[in-house]
């Protein structure tokens, strides 16, 4: 029953940011949310470890500024109780330097009270850093 409720809400959270709606994914997300995407916040001001919903609308806002997306895919969602472990695609322009970022990521979710309350993100951040170094 629980791994059901964790596979739906975390298909629902990509639907709605493959869409980039910005206030569902909100909705969806605990008042306290540990939001983290590792790497460097110089060249990608939108990473970084983030609390709480406040935080990760800025986010969004960050990313919208600096990224337009072009693919996301979810190629496999493994679901263990609370926790669910995402593998996808992505591929994104880099607004500074107009290179696209092409990467396969994944992401893990802790799901409680119908809440995503962890969010950890990882991709290709080597790459990301020379995308967002290089110009055309």
């Amino acid at each position: 029953m629980i791994e059901k409720e964790t596979s739906n809400i975390v298909t629902e959270f990509y639907e709605y940011t493959s869409k980039r709606d910005v206030d569902s994914v909100i909705q969806m997300i605990s008042e306290d949310i540990t939001w983290n995407l590792p790497g460097n916040k110089i060249l990608a001001p939108w990473l970084g470890e983030r609390k709480g919903k406040k935080q990760v609308q800025d986010f969004f806002s960050l990313l919208e500024k600096y990224t337009k997306p072009r693919e996301f895919r979810l190629d496999k969602l493994l679901v263990e109780g609370k926790n669910a472990v995402a593998v996808g695609y992505l591929s994104s322009e880099m607004l500074a330097t107009n290179q696209v970022f092409d990467s396969f990521f994944m992401a893990y979710f802790t799901v409680e009270n119908q809440k995503i309350i962890n969010y950890l993100f990882v991709e290709d951040s080597w790459k990301l850093v020379e995308v967002l170094s290089e110009r055309k």
